[in-house]
């Protein structure tokens, strides 16, 4: 997956301009619940039903070049910020491809549908679960690049 942009944004974080997280990696997760129905003493697959499923989760990692940061970078005080914001909508955008035409998609507008049917947003409202950061002499010198991960969750 060759990723071109992804950004971070809330109206109260970074005086509303949307954060880069730079070249990171994005990691999507979607865990369906189901309920199953073991008969006893029945030697066959049990008969598994839907009912919902989790959240989707969002593990981004990334590098702060701390020495040669860019505008509107991610850093530890945003990592922060994002963290404790409890006002206005958090939003995650991926859009990733040559072209830049493909993006990670959300929730759709009036919740997502069991019909088989979604029209997913271009964004995802998202909500920081937690982040690391850690660094090393050994890796970079002096330690000038930290690797960060951030875990997100979706949110209506």
């Amino acid at each position: 997956m060759a990723v071109s942009d992804i950004t971070l944004q809330n109206s109260n974080v970074n005086g509303g301009v949307a954060v880069s997280l730079g070249g990171a990696s994005v990691s999507y997760t979607w865990k369906n619940i189901v309920r199953t129905n073991v008969v006893p003493k029945k030697y066959d697959i049990a008969e598994v039903t839907f009912a919902g499923f989790e959240a989707p989760k969002i593990v981004i990692t990334g590098t702060i070049p701390i020495d040669d940061l860019p505008s509107n970078h991610i850093t530890q005080d945003l990592l922060v910020d994002f963290a404790t914001v409890k006002t206005g909508d958090t939003t995650l955008t991926v859009t990733a491809g040559k072209t830049g035409g493909t993006k990670l998609k959300g929730r759709p507008s009036g919740g997502y549908e069991t019909d088989g049917a979604q029209t997913l947003t271009n964004s995802i409202k998202v909500q920081v679960i937690s982040f690391s950061i850690t660094f090393s002499a050994h890796e970079t010198l002096e330690g000038e690049a930290w690797n960060y991960q951030l875990t997100l969750v979706e949110t209506t």
